[in-house]
């Protein structure tokens, strides 16, 4: 089925991922990845992570911050068509 709408495609990849794809599976940088163009493809607003007492807290919090730097310089339609295409690699 061709998409003339990559919001439609993004949309139902993101679907498959959450519904199709358990988490666990998945190597922590595929993940990671994931994580970071989603966030990019949403535009979501990344706040500020206070650190805090918990020191594994803070390693997530890391490498969350880690690769959404890696991607920072990305349009939202290229994270989109990014997130398809991991999408497609793990289905």
């Amino acid at each position: 089925m061709e998409y003339t709408n990559i919001d439609e495609e993004f949309e139902k990849f993101y679907a498959i991922a959450c519904n199709s794809i358990k988490q666990s599976d998945l190597p922590q940088d595929t993940q990671l990845i994931l994580y970071a163009l989603y966030k990019k493809a949403t535009n979501s607003t990344v706040e500020y992570i206070m650190p805090t007492n918990n020191a594994y807290n803070n390693v997530i919090n890391a490498f969350k911050l880690n690769a959404l730097l890696q991607f920072k310089d990305l349009t939202p339609l290229q994270a989109k068509n990014m997130y398809i295409e991991q999408v497609k690699k793990l289905i």
